[in-house]
C-alpha cells in the first residue's frame, strides 16, 4: 500500500523529491567521512562539534523564530514579511555577538569550552549563526512555495561542498579551521541554491512591504519570540548539550567521538525525517481544521517512517562498534559504542520530528515548553552526575534512555493535538 501511495500521491512524490536530493547529498558527505576521520583527529572533530553546537543553539533565538510563521498565513505578503523579520533579527543578533565576543571569551568557562581548537576562531561564530539563520528562513520560504527541487539542490550543494572543502583544507595542513571554513562556505552555498529561484519574488516583496506592516506582523506573531524561541532553545539545548558537556567535563576527544556518532545517526535519519516534516507541515497547515484528514495523515506518515527505519536502526545498533572501527579507523571504536546507546533516542527523534510542527499549527507553544524543559532538566541532571565522577559511557546511556522515555510521551501528545482547535 505504501509503495502505491509513494508513486501515485503528489504528497509522497514531494517527499520523495526531498529525500532523493537530500539522500544524495548525505551519501556524498558520508562517503567522505572515512577520509575526514583519517585527516582530522578526534580532538579536532570535538572542536568542530562544539562550533556547530554553538551555532545551532544561538541561531535558535537569533531569528526570534519568526521563520516558523512563514507557512501559516494565507497571504504570501505576510509570509515574506515574516521572512524579512527573521533575517533582520538574525543580523542584529549576530552583529551584537560579534561586538561582545572579545569580552565573552575572557570568561573562564567560555575559555574552557572553546579551548583548544576554537578559541582563536571565535569570530567565525557570528558569521555561522547569521548564515544558518538565513538558510533556515529561506528553506521555510521555499517550502511554502513548494520549491522542493531547489531545497534538494541546496542540500546537495551544501553537503558536498562541506565535505570536499573540509577535506581539501585538511590535506593542505589546516586543522580544525578547515572544518570550520568548510561549514561556513557550505551554509552560504546551500542558501544560494535553495533560494535563487525565489530571488525575484523576494525583491518584489521587499520593495512593496512597509515598516508598519512588519510591526503588525511582529505583534500578531509575538508568541513566536516569546514562547517558541525559548521552546526552541530548550529543544536545541538538550540535543547539543552532550557535546558541550563532554568538552568541559571530559575532553574534546570524547566530544569528537560523540559528534561523529551523532552525525552518522542524524544524517540518514534526519534526511528522511526532515523531508517528511517539511511536506507534512505544508499539508497539515492546510488541513488544520479537518481533524479526520489530519489524523489520517499523521498515522500514515508515522507508520511509514517506522516501517522504513526500524530494521536498519536495529542492525546498526547491534554492529555499530565494529562498523565504526572498520570504516573510520580503530581509534573511532568508542564512537561506535556511543552510537549503540544513542540509537533509541535518535530513532524516536526520527519518528517524532516531522510532527513537531503540530505545536506551531495549533499554537500550543506554551504547553510544549514543559516537554522541552523536561528534556533539558534530565540532561542537566545527567551532566551534573557526570561531573561527580560518572564515566562518559554511563552518561551517554542514562541521557539517551531518559530522553527516549520522555520523547514517547511527547509523540503521543503531538497526535492528541490533531484533535484540538488552534489558530493565530
Amino acid at each position: 500500500m505504501f509503495l502505491k501511495q509513494l508513486f501515485e500521491s503528489r504528497y509522497y512524490r514531494n517527499v520523495l523529491t526531498l529525500i532523493t536530493g537530500s539522500g544524495l547529498s548525505q551519501l556524498i558527505l558520508i562517503g567522505l567521512t572515512p577520509l575526514l576521520t583519517r585527516v582530522f583527529s578526534p580532538e579536532e572533530f570535538g572542536a568542530y562539534a562544539t562550533f556547530l553546537a554553538l551555532i545551532l543553539i544561538l541561531a535558535t533565538i537569533a531569528t526570534g523564530r519568526f521563520e516558523i510563521g512563514i507557512l501559516i498565513p494565507e497571504k504570501s505578503e505576510e509570509a515574506f514579511g515574516l521572512y524579512f523579520i527573521s533575517i533582520f533579527s538574525a543580523l542584529i543578533f549576530s552583529c551584537l555577538l560579534f561586538l561582545l565576543a572579545p569580552f565573552l571569551v575572557r570568561i573562564e568557562w567560555v575559555q574552557k569550552l572553546l579551548d583548544p581548537g576554537l578559541s582563536q576562531y571565535y569570530f567565525l561564530l557570528p558569521i555561522g549563526i547569521l548564515l544558518h539563520s538565513v538558510l533556515v528562513a529561506t528553506s521555510y520560504l521555499a517550502n511554502r512555495f513548494k520549491a522542493y527541487r531547489q531545497l534538494s539542490e541546496g542540500r546537495i550543494a551544501g553537503s558536498s561542498s562541506n565535505g570536499l572543502l573540509s577535506l581539501a583544507l585538511g590535506v593542505a595542513g589546516l586543522t580544525a579551521i578547515g572544518l570550520f571554513l568548510g561549514k561556513i562556505v557550505s551554509l552560504f552555498l546551500e542558501t544560494w541554491f535553495t533560494g535563487r529561484k525565489l530571488l525575484g519574488e523576494i525583491k518584489k516583496a521587499g520593495s512593496a512591504i512597509h515598516r508598519a506592516d512588519l510591526y503588525k506582523l511582529m505583534a500578531r506573531y509575538r508568541n513566536l519570540p516569546l514562547f517558541s524561541a525559548p521552546e526552541g532553545l530548550l529543544n536545541t539545548g538538550f540535543r547539543q548539550l552532550p557535546v558541550l558537556a563532554l568538552t568541559v567535563i571530559y575532553s574534546p576527544e570524547l566530544a569528537g567521538f560523540y559528534g561523529l556518532a551523532a552525525s552518522v545517526l542524524s544524517k540518514p535519519l534526519g534526511t528522511i525525517s526532515t523531508a517528511f516534516g517539511q511536506v507534512f507541515f505544508q499539508r497539515a497547515a492546510q488541513e488544520a481544521d479537518n481533524t479526520s484528514a489530519l489524523q489520517r495523515l499523521f498515522r500514515n506518515d508515522l507508520l511509514f517512517l517506522f516501517s522504513i527505519g526500524v530494521i536498519p536502526c536495529c542492525l546498526l545498533m547491534w554492529w555499530a562498534p565494529n562498523i565504526f572501527a572498520f570504516v573510520f579507523g580503530e581509534e573511532w571504536y568508542t564512537a561506535g559504542l556511543y552510537t549503540t546507546w544513542l540509537m533509541p533516542l535518535f530513532f524516536l527523534t526520527f519518528l517524532k520530528t516531522p510532527f513537531s510542527c503540530m505545536v506551531d499549527i495549533k499554537n500550543r507553544i506554551q504547553q510544549n515548553i514543559l516537554f522541552e524543559g523536561a528534556f533539558l532538566l534530565w540532561s542537566l541532571v545527567c551532566f551534573y552526575l557526570a561531573s561527580q565522577g560518572w564515566p562518559a559511557l554511563k552518561l551517554i546511556q542514562w541521557y539517551s534512555l531518559g530522553c527516549t522515555f520522555l520523547g514517547l510521551f511527547q509523540l503521543a501528545w503531538f497526535y492528541w493535538l490533531t484533535r484540538v482547535e488552534g489558530g493565530w
